[in-house]
């Protein structure tokens, strides 16, 4: 029984990293949406989520050498993007909307470097075995996000509040993840 909490929140963090950092993501995406069609978009925002989370995995193989006594104190990176957004002027600028699918997965991908940074932070906290958990529940949260944009990008009078409501959560989320990296929990690196 202990175990498997273990396991299922080995799942939790690596969907809560992905949901906590593509807040701005899916915001951008509906906009882009509404020039390239939502099929396109789609696909680009799941297959750039995908992307990163790959990227963010075998990066973190590599930092797995690090001693154990200083990979928690990578939570401060995620803390600090949190921190950032907090202080970061509101902007309710409407985004210019993208044209094709080339731009549109590059807007994606320059704006998903949060997204790796705390991904690899995640994962390389953890023990090793439990990266392929994570990885999982990634995955699974890319998924779930995708189907929330396209739903989003049919409801446009929801899109007005939702926005506003996803930039004061996500740097909080960010900052959550951060201090999940920084307290020693049984799954970690030891």
């Amino acid at each position: 029984m202990g175990e498997s909490i273990y396991l299922l929140e080995a799942v939790f963090v690596g969907a809560a990293a992905i949901v906590a950092t593509n807040l701005d993501n899916i915001l951008l995406s509906i906009n882009m949406a509404q020039a390239d069609g939502i099929k396109r978009v789609s696909a680009t925002f799941l297959a750039i989520q995908l992307l990163v989370i790959a990227l963010a995995f075998g990066l973190s193989q590599g930092l797995e050498g690090l001693p154990a006594h200083w990979i928690g104190y990578l939570g401060i990176f995620p803390i600090a993007l949190g921190i950032r957004e907090l202080l970061k002027k509101d902007s309710n600028d409407p985004v210019l909307p993208a044209v094709g699918i080339v731009q549109s997965a590059l807007l994606l991908a320059s704006n998903s470097g949060d997204s790796l940074a705390v991904l690899v932070v995640t994962f390389t906290d953890e023990a090793e075995a439990f990266d392929p958990l994570m990885a999982i529940g990634a995955c699974i949260a890319a998924m779930l996000l995708t189907v929330i944009l396209i739903l989003l990008s049919r409801w446009s009078a929801l899109q007005q509040y939702l926005g506003p409501i996803a930039r004061r959560i996500q740097p909080w989320l960010m900052i959550l993840i951060g201090i999940l990296v920084l307290w020693d929990t049984p799954f970690d690196v030891q």
